[in-house]
């Protein structure tokens, strides 16, 4: 839908002359996000350094800190969202596929959406299927991208119970892993 109704904005401008006025609005997307991601890529590292400061007590760092830092890190990610949005439309995007620990990452996102889960009463569950491979080939930051998107509408729209991402091998395909949110 989204995408249908940026086209329909971008036809709009068009014949009416204000390809311009299209041309300017993402530009200014793009420079606001690059402006956005310079705080936040100092921010992020500050935080963790004072949650790593063993004299700063755990219940400041638990109720304070971490929160925080995760709400700086989903920050950074709609920014960088927005940022991959841009580029899509400039044909710019591209898939940096590498190796990483699968369940490292998980437990990455686990962390992300801990506090808030607490926070909404919700219990946040990460069921990974034994029989993976630990190490994955893929582009790790779009995956985390879908996935923490998924997670962030189950979030938004579960008051009380539980979510679950469930990660297993497909039936199909041994090269192929499902990723299914429940809530």
């Amino acid at each position: 839908f989204f995408f249908q109704a940026e086209d329909g904005i971008r036809d709009f401008c068009l014949s009416r002359g204000l390809g311009d006025v299209y041309k300017r609005q993402d530009q200014l997307l793009a420079s606001v996000t690059h402006e956005l991601r310079t705080p936040l890529n100092c921010i992020i590292p500050m935080i963790v350094d004072v949650i790593n400061d063993i004299s700063i007590p755990d219940t400041i760092k638990e109720t304070s800190l971490r929160p925080a830092l995760t709400s700086a890190r989903l920050l950074m990610n709609l920014v960088n969202d927005i940022l991959d949005y841009s580029r899509y439309k400039r044909n710019k995007l591209t898939l940096h596929f590498a190796e990483f620990d699968l369940k490292e990452k998980l437990m990455e996102i686990y962390h992300l959406f801990e506090i808030q889960c607490k926070h909404k009463r919700v219990e946040l569950v990460i069921n990974i299927d034994p029989t993976l491979p630990r190490l994955m080939y893929s582009d790790k930051h779009r995956l985390g991208q879908v996935i923490t998107n998924f997670l962030s509408n189950s979030l938004k729209f579960t008051s009380q119970g539980r979510i679950t991402l469930d990660v297993q091998s497909s039936f199909e395909s041994k090269d192929s892993i499902i990723f299914r949110v429940t809530d």
